[in-house]
């Protein structure tokens, strides 16, 4: 019986790597990098985020930042804290400023909160059984981020732009394996 021998001949395969490739590697790696960061911020500490609507903070907190709150007692709360807490004169909607005075009432806390660029102060209550939010940490202008990540338009490109990167690399893929067998 004739010996056939077969050899088998290993190419390097050819590196396809442009500065596109390398700043969108390095862009997810960053991405990955933050959202890891801001996941365990969420789990150790038991924080919600939050996106600063308006200047009434500054310079303390600006627009656009993105604001990291614990749920705490009204009891746990002091003057110079910040705090988020349910508007009282406008339903569904959150207010983070700063305490300027906190008293016990019976079965409610009362506060007087002030934004640190407002001249006026607001006076609100909750249950003693109730809870606000504590201010935590202030990521400076990633709020606008966020908020632009909040629209479907948005979540529809990086979709797309996903899928297609997706699509390239699985045939950037099999047409590299089909030149590597000629």
């Amino acid at each position: 019986m004739p010996n056939h021998a077969t050899s088998l001949v290993l190419r390097p395969r050819p590196q396809i790597s442009t500065g596109i490739e390398r700043m969108l590697s390095g862009l997810l790696a960053s991405l990955g990098a933050v959202l890891a960061i801001l996941t365990a911020v969420t789990l150790v500490g038991h924080c919600s985020w939050l996106v600063e609507r308006s200047d009434s903070m500054a310079p303390a907190l600006r627009a656009g930042d993105l604001l990291a709150v614990s749920r705490i007692g009204p009891s746990m709360a002091r003057p110079g804290d910040v705090v988020t807490f349910k508007e009282p004169s406008r339903p569904g909607m959150l207010l983070t400023h700063r305490v300027v005075s906190v008293t016990r009432d019976g079965n409610e806390f009362k506060f007087t909160t002030r934004g640190d660029a407002n001249t006026g102060s607001e006076t609100w209550s909750v249950r003693a059984n109730g809870t606000i939010g504590r201010l935590v940490v202030r990521v400076p202008s990633a709020g606008r981020a966020v908020a632009l990540l909040g629209r479907p338009q948005m979540r529809f490109l990086l979709l797309t732009v996903a899928s297609l990167l997706l699509a390239f690399e699985l045939l950037r893929r099999i047409w590299g394996r089909s030149g590597d067998e000629a």
